[in-house]
Protein backbone atom coordinates (compact mmCIF):
# COMPACT_ATOMS: atom_id res chain seq x y z
CA UNK A 1 0.00 0.00 0.00
CA UNK A 2 2.82 2.44 0.89
CA UNK A 3 4.48 1.66 -2.43
CA UNK A 4 1.22 2.37 -4.26
CA UNK A 5 0.76 5.68 -2.44
CA UNK A 6 4.37 6.62 -3.16
CA UNK A 7 3.89 5.91 -6.87
CA UNK A 8 0.64 7.90 -6.91
CA UNK A 9 2.29 10.85 -5.14
CA UNK A 10 5.20 10.80 -7.59
CA UNK A 11 2.87 10.72 -10.60
CA UNK A 12 0.84 13.61 -9.17
CA UNK A 13 4.00 15.65 -8.55
CA UNK A 14 5.32 14.93 -12.05
CA UNK A 15 1.97 15.88 -13.61
CA UNK A 16 1.91 19.12 -11.60
CA UNK A 17 5.43 20.11 -12.64
CA UNK A 18 4.62 19.33 -16.27
CA UNK A 19 1.76 21.85 -16.17
CA UNK A 20 3.84 24.73 -14.80
CA UNK A 21 4.34 27.52 -17.35
CA UNK A 22 8.05 27.97 -16.54
CA UNK A 23 10.98 25.64 -17.13
CA UNK A 24 11.57 23.28 -14.20
CA UNK A 25 14.77 21.27 -13.88
CA UNK A 26 15.68 19.10 -10.89
CA UNK A 27 19.08 17.64 -10.02
CA UNK A 28 20.49 15.16 -7.56
CA UNK A 29 23.06 16.04 -4.92
CA UNK A 30 25.86 15.73 -7.49
CA UNK A 31 24.21 18.30 -9.75
CA UNK A 32 23.13 15.78 -12.38
CA UNK A 33 19.75 16.33 -14.02
CA UNK A 34 17.01 13.95 -12.88
CA UNK A 35 13.93 15.75 -14.21
CA UNK A 36 12.90 18.32 -16.85
CA UNK A 37 9.40 19.44 -17.68
CA UNK A 38 8.07 20.10 -21.17
CA UNK A 39 8.72 23.85 -21.03
CA UNK A 40 12.37 23.21 -20.21
CA UNK A 41 12.58 20.86 -23.20
CA UNK A 42 11.17 23.58 -25.45
CA UNK A 43 13.54 26.17 -23.99
CA UNK A 44 16.72 24.17 -24.52
CA UNK A 45 15.73 22.12 -27.57
CA UNK A 46 16.52 18.81 -25.85
CA UNK A 47 14.16 16.06 -24.79
CA UNK A 48 14.17 15.01 -21.14
CA UNK A 49 15.67 11.59 -21.93
CA UNK A 50 18.60 13.35 -23.62
CA UNK A 51 19.31 15.44 -20.52
CA UNK A 52 18.79 12.94 -17.70
CA UNK A 53 22.13 12.17 -16.07
CA UNK A 54 23.93 15.16 -17.56
CA UNK A 55 25.57 17.74 -15.31
CA UNK A 56 23.37 20.80 -14.96
CA UNK A 57 26.37 23.13 -15.05
CA UNK A 58 27.48 21.58 -18.34
CA UNK A 59 24.04 21.56 -19.91
CA UNK A 60 23.12 25.08 -18.76
CA UNK A 61 26.02 27.45 -19.35
CA UNK A 62 25.10 31.02 -18.45
CA UNK A 63 26.63 34.14 -19.97
CA UNK A 64 26.13 37.87 -19.51
CA UNK A 65 24.01 39.14 -22.38
CA UNK A 66 26.10 42.30 -22.84
CA UNK A 67 29.69 41.43 -21.86
CA UNK A 68 29.37 37.79 -23.01
CA UNK A 69 31.41 36.74 -19.97
CA UNK A 70 30.67 33.41 -18.32
CA UNK A 71 28.45 33.65 -15.23
CA UNK A 72 29.02 31.29 -12.32
CA UNK A 73 26.23 28.74 -12.17
CA UNK A 74 24.05 29.44 -9.07
CA UNK A 75 23.33 25.72 -8.64
CA UNK A 76 26.79 25.12 -7.20
CA UNK A 77 26.17 27.37 -4.21
CA UNK A 78 22.70 25.89 -3.68
CA UNK A 79 24.06 22.36 -3.44
CA UNK A 80 27.16 23.39 -1.50
CA UNK A 81 25.49 25.57 1.12
CA UNK A 82 21.86 24.50 1.00
CA UNK A 83 20.61 28.04 0.34
CA UNK A 84 18.39 29.57 -2.32
CA UNK A 85 20.00 31.54 -5.12
CA UNK A 86 19.05 33.55 -8.21
CA UNK A 87 20.49 34.14 -11.64
CA UNK A 88 22.21 37.45 -12.36
CA UNK A 89 20.36 40.04 -14.41
CA UNK A 90 21.08 40.09 -18.15
CA UNK A 91 21.90 36.37 -18.04
CA UNK A 92 21.51 34.33 -21.20
CA UNK A 93 21.73 30.66 -22.11
CA UNK A 94 22.58 29.23 -25.53
CA UNK A 95 20.11 26.59 -26.69
CA UNK A 96 20.63 23.57 -28.90
CA UNK A 97 19.92 25.63 -32.02
CA UNK A 98 22.54 28.21 -30.96
CA UNK A 99 19.75 30.63 -30.03
CA UNK A 100 20.44 33.10 -27.26
CA UNK A 101 17.72 33.25 -24.60
CA UNK A 102 17.52 35.80 -21.78
CA UNK A 103 16.53 34.15 -18.50
CA UNK A 104 15.49 34.94 -14.98
CA UNK A 105 15.80 32.01 -12.61
CA UNK A 106 15.59 30.88 -9.00
CA UNK A 107 17.44 27.90 -7.53
CA UNK A 108 16.37 26.10 -4.37
CA UNK A 109 17.63 23.06 -2.44
CA UNK A 110 15.41 19.97 -2.12
CA UNK A 111 15.21 18.41 1.36
CA UNK A 112 13.68 15.15 2.55
CA UNK A 113 11.54 14.79 5.68
CA UNK A 114 14.71 14.51 7.80
CA UNK A 115 15.97 17.87 6.47
CA UNK A 116 18.72 16.15 4.50
CA UNK A 117 19.46 17.82 1.17
CA UNK A 118 18.71 15.55 -1.78
CA UNK A 119 19.38 17.89 -4.67
CA UNK A 120 18.12 21.14 -6.14
CA UNK A 121 15.44 22.54 -8.39
CA UNK A 122 15.79 25.39 -10.89
CA UNK A 123 12.83 27.44 -12.09
CA UNK A 124 13.78 29.26 -15.28
CA UNK A 125 11.68 31.89 -17.05
CA UNK A 126 12.38 32.92 -20.65
CA UNK A 127 12.33 36.75 -20.65
CA UNK A 128 13.76 37.20 -24.15
CA UNK A 129 10.61 38.83 -25.53
CA UNK A 130 10.49 41.23 -22.58
CA UNK A 131 14.13 42.21 -23.17
CA UNK A 132 13.45 42.85 -26.85
CA UNK A 133 10.45 45.04 -26.00
CA UNK A 134 12.55 47.02 -23.51
CA UNK A 135 15.19 47.54 -26.19
CA UNK A 136 12.60 48.69 -28.74
CA UNK A 137 11.10 51.13 -26.23
CA UNK A 138 14.53 52.57 -25.48
CA UNK A 139 15.22 53.06 -29.20
CA UNK A 140 11.84 54.77 -29.65
CA UNK A 141 12.51 57.01 -26.65
CA UNK A 142 15.91 58.03 -28.02
CA UNK A 143 14.45 58.68 -31.48
CA UNK A 144 11.70 60.83 -29.97
CA UNK A 145 14.25 62.86 -28.04
CA UNK A 146 16.29 63.46 -31.20
CA UNK A 147 13.18 64.62 -33.07
CA UNK A 148 12.26 66.87 -30.17
CA UNK A 149 15.72 68.44 -30.00
CA UNK A 150 15.78 69.08 -33.75
CA UNK A 151 12.22 70.44 -34.02
CA UNK A 152 12.14 73.93 -35.65
CA UNK A 153 9.14 75.06 -33.54
CA UNK A 154 8.80 75.41 -29.74
CA UNK A 155 7.66 72.17 -28.12
CA UNK A 156 6.78 70.78 -24.70
CA UNK A 157 6.26 67.19 -23.60
CA UNK A 158 3.90 66.33 -20.75
CA UNK A 159 3.19 63.13 -18.86
CA UNK A 160 -0.29 61.75 -18.11
CA UNK A 161 -0.67 64.07 -15.09
CA UNK A 162 0.25 67.17 -17.03
CA UNK A 163 3.77 67.41 -15.64
CA UNK A 164 6.41 68.81 -17.95
CA UNK A 165 8.95 66.11 -18.77
CA UNK A 166 11.11 68.01 -21.28
CA UNK A 167 12.52 71.24 -19.84
CA UNK A 168 14.28 72.38 -23.05
CA UNK A 169 12.30 74.62 -25.38
CA UNK A 170 13.28 76.03 -28.75
CA UNK A 171 12.77 79.64 -29.79
CA UNK A 172 14.10 81.20 -32.96
CA UNK A 173 16.74 78.44 -33.38
CA UNK A 174 18.07 79.06 -29.84
CA UNK A 175 17.70 76.55 -27.01
CA UNK A 176 16.10 78.09 -23.94
CA UNK A 177 16.58 76.08 -20.75
CA UNK A 178 13.81 76.47 -18.21
CA UNK A 179 13.45 75.38 -14.63
CA UNK A 180 9.78 74.50 -15.04
CA UNK A 181 9.28 70.99 -13.68
CA UNK A 182 5.58 70.55 -12.92
CA UNK A 183 2.09 71.56 -13.94
CA UNK A 184 1.75 73.40 -10.63
CA UNK A 185 4.14 76.09 -11.82
CA UNK A 186 2.79 79.10 -13.67
CA UNK A 187 1.87 78.56 -17.31
CA UNK A 188 2.55 82.27 -17.74
CA UNK A 189 6.21 81.35 -17.25
CA UNK A 190 5.98 78.91 -20.11
CA UNK A 191 4.25 81.40 -22.35
CA UNK A 192 6.80 84.05 -21.41
CA UNK A 193 9.60 81.75 -22.56
CA UNK A 194 7.85 80.98 -25.82
CA UNK A 195 6.43 84.36 -26.79
CA UNK A 196 7.81 86.29 -29.76
CA UNK A 197 8.88 89.90 -28.92
CA UNK A 198 6.55 92.62 -30.13
CA UNK A 199 7.53 94.53 -33.28
CA UNK A 200 8.64 97.66 -31.44
CA UNK A 201 10.76 95.68 -28.94
CA UNK A 202 12.71 93.62 -31.46
CA UNK A 203 16.43 94.32 -31.61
Amino acid sequence: MKKLLANTTYEMAAATLACIGDSVVSTDLDGNIVYMNRIAEELMGFMENEMIGRSFTEAFRFYHGVSKKTIENPLQEVLGRGVCNVLEQESVVITRGRVQRFLSATFSPIYNTESVILGAVAILKDVTRLKMLEKEQMIEKNNSKILFDLAPEPMLTLDESGFITQPILQRQSCLVKTEIRSSEESWERVLDVLKVPEEGNRA
